[in-house]
């Protein structure tokens, strides 16, 4: 039965093996199939003990939520929860990879738990906009108390099989994944007490107060909210009570637009993720030395994102003594990033020996990959592949970090075009999830999936985008920005809009995050660039720019700061220069509404995708939702720019994108085939496969 859990006999011990590839994502069969064979073997006598473990390297993603449909079903839960509790039998979940979700509140439901010490353990729900299921809050709280009960299932906090240990979640570790099974098999027959969780001086009011503190987002959506009150009932509530309530608010979430365009969200995530395992990527050996050339801002964030995920990584840089300063800077992003939460003090150390400066090029032959991130030069891109060409070890993979730039023209420098590919980070690369992945003419299957599942390994998603200039999110960015720049001149000021896409769920506007990049730069990207006959030019950019006011780093940009400070001022120097520009350029400022200046500045994006679709350079909407979700800071809770458009129908937006062309010519806003097609047959962006 397809994604149905089966199991084999040792001896006296009954192994089910949760079996639904590529993940082992748990459907209603699954829960059915498990209650099954757990009240078969819990009623023999010839069993010793029962133990749950995935077939192959991951205990289980959770419930499946890969399905198209906007139901979660959580069907058969409650019994098989309850099944489990009430065996005679030991049931023993041995823990790999990730046990998150409902598969952790399965094992956390178990009589014990063994794992490998780097098991992923996580509930992963308030992504989704729901509550854990399966009695989580009252098993967490029991074993390992309140403070990590409120961490895990209202802060999303991950905790990986040492903390777990530590805190008393599990039972026993184990080296390695081979004796998993054993030291489960020892562990169930074992009948001495289990470990119980540590005691703590803390009151429940301290506890909660420090969380609140620590973890205030958490709080501010309805899901966070209803999984607090989870957790501070489940010790006064019994087992099937505690279910029925997360069940309770559970239905009730699945309502809400919020959740349904979080589960979106998570879904199409999942589906960038899947090929790793459908091709068998997960089993590709990953460099076990990394290099990377060019050790400026960009270069230095991927080098931290690479020696935080464990990876030797070999830094060089033609400016010898920007080595120096890197490191510095880098020891100085790892303890912010230890300040903040991200890594432990021991990741952070870690991390920093894994970074080894090189003077010599000829070193590099070491690694395995290597990713250039110098200056958007490509002769001087071209030049530095030719080297690395005749320095590296034939099976090595060389990539560029380039936001835009041909990756075609690259590879031609080298004799190993199948070996190369764009792999584009965004900034800052430590801390962004995101990674488009850009295959060149030649480049190989087999190094796109590598990269993939490179990308996987630390922490990023990596999407597989088209090989065209400024492939995917920049030229997506591109619209956003325009349009922020011609209201402007039209009759808007900075504040406004910023304001607008703030309210919408941006973390910044498109002005804070100019300031933030800088000015000077986005200028001299307009100047290298061309234009065609006809389009319109943001000219009062270029005066911002001639005013000297680049952003942050001068302290004016379109805001004003305070020297050292981040907080933005509007300024009325930049009210004035902004009115002088448009009478300038003989526009009669107006008022513009919020919802024109939401639309103005999210209808470029969706039109100029389904231009992107339609040539093949994007993969699908999802892949699109993904890229402004993780790289450009589109809030989660609205699912993307194409679910949104989908949520508006693309008939209205088609017929507002009609009405633009008409009030600004067709240069910018030609609708794209797609976008017509779609209109009139009433398919989604959803629907495009």
């Amino acid at each position: 039965m397809l994604g149905a859990p089966h199991y084999k006999l040792f001896g006296r011990v009954a192994v089910i093996y949760l079996d639904n590839p590529p993940l082992n994502a748990i459907t209603a069969i699954a829960r059915a199939r498990l209650k099954v064979l757990i009240d078969q073997f819990a009623t023999r006598k010839d069993i010793d003990a029962i133990i749950l473990r995935g077939a192959g390297p991951e205990f289980s993603s959770g419930t499946d939520i890969s399905r198209s449909s906007e139901k979660v079903d959580f069907g058969g839960l409650q019994e098989l929860i309850t099944t489990i509790k009430a065996s005679a039998v030991a049931v023993v979940a041995a823990l790999e990879g990730r046990a998150i979700g409902e598969a952790l509140s399965i094992a956390l439901a178990c009589h014990a738990r063994v794992a490998t010490p780097s098991v992923q353990l996580a509930f992963p729900e308030a992504t989704w906009g729901l509550v854990p299921s399966g009695a989580a809050a009252l098993h967490l709280s029991e074993l390992a108390g309140l403070q990590c009960a409120l961490e895990m299932i209202v802060g999303g906090k991950n905790i990986t099989g040492n903390a777990a240990h530590a805190l008393g979640v599990v039972d026993e570790l184990v080296s390695s994944r081979e004796a998993l099974v054993d030291e489960a098999i020892r562990v169930g027959t074992d009948r001495s007490p289990r470990r119980s969780k540590s005691p703590t001086e803390k009151s429940r009011q301290e506890i909660i107060e420090e969380f609140k503190q620590s973890f205030p987002a958490s709080l501010k959506a309805p899901a966070g909210k209803l999984a607090m009150e989870c957790v501070l009932g489940a010790q006064s509530a019994s087992l099937e009570e505690n279910i029925a309530i997360e069940n309770g608010h559970n239905e009730k979430l699945l309502a809400e637009a919020e959740t349904i365009a979080l589960l979106h969200a998570s879904r199409v995530e999942l589906a960038t993720d899947l090929p790793h395992f459908r091709s068998g990527a997960d089993t590709l050996s990953l460099p076990r030395c990394v290099a990377v050339v060019g050790f400026g801002f960009m270069g230095r964030g991927i080098a931290i994102s690479f020696a935080t995920g464990g990876v030797k990584v070999l830094v060089h840089d033609q400016a010898g003594d920007r080595l120096a300063d890197g490191l510095e800077a880098v020891g100085a992003s790892l303890k912010s990033m230890v300040r903040r939460g991200r890594i432990s003090r021991e990741q952070g150390d870690t991390a920093r020996n894994n970074i080894i400066a090189i003077g010599d090029m000829k070193a590099l032959e070491e690694a395995d990959l290597v990713v250039e991130a110098v200056s958007e030069d490509l002769e001087l891109k071209k030049t530095i592949f030719a080297k690395l060409d005749s320095i590296c070890q034939d099976h090595a993979v060389l990539v560029t970090n380039t936001s835009s730039l041909d990756i075609d023209e690259i590879a031609a420098a080298t004799g190993r075009s199948k070996n190369i590919a764009g792999m584009h980070f965004f900034s800052p690369a430590h801390l962004l999830k995101l990674v488009e992945i850009i295959p060149g003419m030649e480049t190989a299957e087999g190094t796109i999936e590598q990269l993939r599942a490179v990308a996987k390994h630390i922490g990023k998603i990596g999407v597989v985008v088209g090989n065209q200039f400024a492939f995917v999110a920049n030229k997506l960015l591109a619209g956003y920005q325009r349009e922020a720049l011609f209201l402007l001149e039209e009759g808007a000021l900075p504040e406004q809009v910023d304001r607008v896409l703030q309210e919408f769920g941006f973390a910044m506007g498109p002005f804070v995050m100019n300031d933030m990049a800088g000015n000077d730069i986005s200028y001299h990207v307009r100047q290298a660039a061309s234009y065609p006959a006809g389009m319109r030019y943001p000219h009062v950019a270029d005066r911002i720019y001639e005013a000297g006011r680049y952003g942050q780093k001068t302290n004016k940009g379109w805001y004003r700061y305070e020297p050292g400070q981040r907080e933005a001022h509007p300024d009325i120097e930049v009210a004035a220069l902004i009115e002088s520009t448009s009478s300038e350029l003989r526009f009669k400022r107006r008022n513009i509404s919020d919802d024109e200046i939401l639309q103005r500045c999210l209808l470029p994006v969706v039109n100029d995708a389904a231009w992107l679709l339609g040539d093949g350079i994007a993969r699908s909407s999802g892949d699109i939702d993904v890229v402004w979700m993780n790289g450009l800071g589109f809030p989660r809770r609205k699912g993307g720019p194409m679910f949104w458009a989908d949520h508006l129908s693309p008939k209205r937006v088609y017929k507002r994108v009609l009405e633009l062309r008409e009030e600004h010519g067709p240069v910018l806003w030609e609708p794209a085939p797609l976008l017509a097609f779609l209109s009139k047959s009433g398919m989604r962006f959803a629907d495009v496969r």
